[in-house]
């Protein structure tokens, strides 16, 4: 996405999104209201830097034509990493990168608004565009929220595909409106892994679970569905089954659908390999959640010499940091306090319990300094603010403290794809 401010600077990142933030204090790439480029403050090889076009100085390579949304990331002695920020220009190809020149061109909120108002032939052209042959993975965030019921923050969700799989981390609130706006069909969840069992991270499957047993498009689950999480997990899902049991009654003998696609495989799992097939493994290693809160994993996916690593809620452990040591991309959770961290706890002294239980920016910095992944991003966001609302800005300023590498944080629909030479991050 490019962020444009009144004087006619442009840049992708998400720092610099505030269009009232001075240009001058900004890093990365100006552009002048008459097309001409300048730079402030140029990047150095040091440090790692993201900006659309990098000069030969920093070490970059120039991605693609001369559009906004391309991102270079390059650093002395680091494999060299490339950031695309991608945007929809049309229906017809809807990987084209967005026309730089104002009143061309849509963006994907524009084009979402004008096919709102289209017939329905034309909405069902329009689709996110799906993994494609050269992608290895393709991450989508479908909820990087908390317990609170953000409207723009979904319960915490994430989306693996690879290799013609779809494995579901969580099913947070909201996952399967997510689902439906991403366009994947309800019904071809592959698996469902869980972090724990807290409330914000499976209060979505009973949806999930039954709406995608509908026969219809968005849905028509054809096979059991599959759950695999901590001690317990087997246990609850028995009773969201039986506690749906007329549900299915009435709809197999009115609707006629299948039985055997309402039956539940859930699985008990314990650290180690609990998923394989096709090339695709599946590990879940403990993390510190909390002494009451055990066992509580993450997870790492692996597929053709390639991994993602999801933290779930942990406090600062080594064991993130060892699953995901040069790992393509890890998704982290945060915890963070806007303002004075005394005076929000004495106001509400169950706060100090929160963070207690979860890992701050800077924490996960020095986290992603040691891990070294190719690029690191904030999902599972909690907010401890009057509003509970706290700008990127905020949490970003706090993780560079420690970490000065690849980083974004997430917002529902972030979507990120992994091949064997760049990362792209696709924001919605």
């Amino acid at each position: 996405m490019a962020y444009r401010d009144k004087k006619g600077h442009t840049c992708i990142l998400s720092e610099c999104k505030n269009e009232s933030r001075d240009e001058s204090r900004c890093w990365h790439r100006n552009r002048s209201p008459s097309g001409t480029n300048e730079w402030s403050n140029p990047p150095q090889v040091e440090t790692i830097e993201r900006i659309r076009r990098a000069p030969e100085s920093a070490g970059g390579e120039f991605i693609g034509d001369a559009k906004p949304g391309v991102c270079v990331v390059t650093r002395a002695g680091w494999k060299q990493v490339k950031l695309r920020i991608q945007k929809f220009r049309g229906i017809a190809s809807p990987r084209l990168r967005h026309e730089e020149r104002k009143g061309k061109g849509m963006t994907l909120r524009s084009l979402l608004v004008t096919a709102s108002l289209a017939p329905v032939a034309l909405m069902a052209m329009l689709v996110f565009s799906p993994a494609v042959a050269t992608d290895l993975f393709s991450v989508t965030l479908l909820g990087t929220g908390s317990p609170v019921p953000l409207p723009n923050r979904n319960g915490p969700s994430t989306l693996v595909e690879v290799n013609g799989q779809k494995l579901l981390f969580d099913a947070g609130r909201n996952n399967t409106v997510a689902l439906f706006r991403a366009r994947i069909p309800l019904g071809t969840i592959t698996a469902t892994f869980l972090t724990h069992l807290h409330s914000d991270h499976v209060n979505g499957l009973p949806d999930l679970y039954l709406t995608g047993w509908i026969g219809v498009p968005f849905a028509n689950r054809q096979s059991p569905f599959a759950v695999y999480g901590p001690s317990g997990t087997s246990a609850m899902m028995k009773n969201l089954y039986d506690a749906f049991s007329e549900d299915r009654r009435i709809r197999h003998a009115d609707e006629h659908y299948s039985l055997s696609a309402a039956q539940v495989e859930a699985h008990d799992i314990e650290a180690g390999v609990v998923y394989e097939r096709d090339g695709v493994k599946v590990t879940a290693f403990t993390v510190n959640h909390g002494e009451l809160i055990k066992p509580a994993f993450g997870y790492k996916v692996e597929y053709s010499g390639h991994k993602i690593v999801l933290s779930g809620d942990t406090k600062y452990t080594s064991n993130v940091e060892q699953q995901g040591s040069g790992a393509d991309v890890i998704i982290h959770e945060v915890a963070i306090v806007a303002g004075d961290t005394e005076a929000a706890i004495n106001k509400n002294p169950v706060f100090r319990e929160v963070l207690n239980h979860h890992t701050s920016p800077a924490e996960a910095g020095t986290l992603f300094k040691n891990a070294r992944p190719r690029l690191a991003v904030f999902s599972h966001i909690v907010m401890i603010a009057p509003t509970f609302s706290v700008s990127d800005d905020e949490i970003l300023r706090q993780a560079r403290k420690t970490y000065d590498g690849p980083l974004v944080v997430g917002e529902d629909l972030m979507r990120i794809r992994v091949s064997d030479t760049e990362v792209s991050v696709e924001r919605p």
